[in-house]
């Protein structure tokens, strides 16, 4: 799938006795690029570029598409249309900020922490983490500390779990991690539980250093995943950013936490596909192109005012609440449907809709006893044998209908081998000797 629009996309396996859970459809909706958003708290860093370098270095390559702003710009500008957010050290965030950023990862969005020297840890605590429920998945400590060099240590500095992020990079044949240096860092507060199965909350530590410490940690918001970096995003309190292993970190990164709500609907067969357009907008006509077997076959509907209720068609208007309503149904046939509307251009715009059979039909088990005496009805001819019991084989009434035939052939064939015996042996002609002799 190279172009940027809708595709249609099918998974098919082998055919067995039940084909209608075979195959599985999906609706794609493939966009010219991947927008991030990179929030630089510090105009003095470096760390923005190092982050669009990796994610962008060759937007045709990577298709993504980066925006950089300041923190205000959280303010300004509407969120949705972001896959995911980088805050690069950020001092702190005002609190209608805070609010916007949180409706954006519940919502599905990705949010990605970088530290620094400008962040204020009790801002962080306060606002962000705020008691565990916030967009900031750990409580810090009051001041960062300094990993000190350790020439004898066997261990690297930068410890990684097998988690996805980190998939590619681990194992003997992939070295850059373990040439990672980590100078400093923000330590989580003293009394923050570092056992994730001790602590039981929704925070996982993804990677720690050589101390021990959390240095990448992950937890889910919502609907969507918001991880943190104890460190920063350039080469100032680290040298991540200079080791090849920083870009693939990345790429995997924004993998893992961009927001996957903007996919196409994926319903059950047999659900309605309903449509509620903006007059203003699109004209009464609906096209439903449905997976048919030879090629698709073309439904045409006329949409319908739909008023709110208690409201005339003149009110609705005014109010700008009146819309178009328009019902399809015919939807019982797996596959991918395609819905054009009109806009008052009468040009066509398509939405797809992916129709697979639910998951419980291919749950399948074998009938109970009762469920065949039910089918079956009360008929004495058949005998039902549990699965798994063999002890009927060995049985007189298993073996004696095909036994009596055996005997009955057996005395069959023995009688013919006499008749045919008898019939191809020599008789002497009787002779008679008189009574003189």
């Amino acid at each position: 799938m190279t172009t940027a629009t809708q595709h249609r996309l099918a998974a098919q396996l082998d055919a067995d006795p039940l084909a209608q859970d075979n195959a599985r459809f999906l609706a794609v909706d493939v966009s010219p690029a991947v927008p991030v958003l990179i929030i630089e708290g510090n105009s003095q860093d470096d760390a923005a570029s190092f982050v669009a370098d990796s994610l962008a270095a060759d937007p045709t390559s990577t298709g993504v598409s980066i925006t950089l702003d300041s923190p205000d710009g959280l303010r300004r500008r509407s969120l949705d249309e972001f896959r995911v957010i980088y805050l690069l050290n950020v001092a702190e965030l005002p609190a209608d900020a805070v609010d916007a950023l949180d409706r954006f990862v519940r919502s599905g969005g990705g949010l990605m922490w970088f530290l620094g020297d400008v962040v204020r840890p009790a801002h962080y605590n306060d606002a962000l983490y705020h008691d565990g429920d916030g967009i900031f998945p750990v409580r810090l400590g009051l001041a960062p500390e300094p990993l000190p060099a350790d020439p004898t240590a066997v261990e690297v500095d930068l410890q990684p779990t097998d988690h996805p992020v980190f998939a590619v990079m681990l194992g003997q044949d992939n070295p850059f991690l373990a040439s990672v240096h980590v100078r400093q860092f923000l330590p989580v507060a003293e009394d923050w539980v570092r056992d994730d199965q001790r602590r039981g909350d929704a925070v996982h530590t993804v990677a720690t250093l050589r101390n021990r410490m959390p240095f990448l940690v992950e937890r889910t918001l919502g609907q969507g995943r918001v991880m943190a970096c104890l460190t920063t995003a350039d080469p100032v309190w680290n040298d991540w950013a200079r080791n090849p292993s920083f870009v693939v970190f990345q790429l995997d990164l924004l993998k893992h936490i961009a927001r996957r709500d903007r996919g196409l609907p994926q319903r059950v067969v047999g659900e309605p596909i309903q449509l509620s357009l903006d007059p203003a907008m699109y004209s009464e006509t609906v096209e439903i192109i449905s997976p048919a077997a030879e090629g698709g076959r073309t439904t045409l509907l006329q949409a319908a005012p739909e008023l709110p209720a208690g409201e005339s068609e003149g009110t609705a208007v005014k109010t700008g609440t009146l819309a178009l309503s328009a019902v399809y149904r015919d939807t019982d046939e797996p596959g991918v449907y395609r819905v054009q509307v009109f806009n008052q251009a009468q040009q066509p715009e398509s939405r797809m809709f992916a129709y697979n059979v639910p998951l419980a039909e291919s749950d399948l088990a074998l009938a109970t006893t009762a469920n065949l005496r039910k089918r079956i009805g009360d008929s004495g001819s058949v005998s039902i044998q549990e699965p798994g019991q063999f002890t009927w084989l060995q049985g007189q009434e298993a073996g004696s209908e095909i036994r009596q035939w055996l005997l009955w052939g057996l005395l069959t064939l023995l009688l013919g081998e006499q008749v045919l015996a008898y019939r191809m042996s020599y008789h002497p002609a009787t002779r008679t000797v008189s009574a003189a002799a």
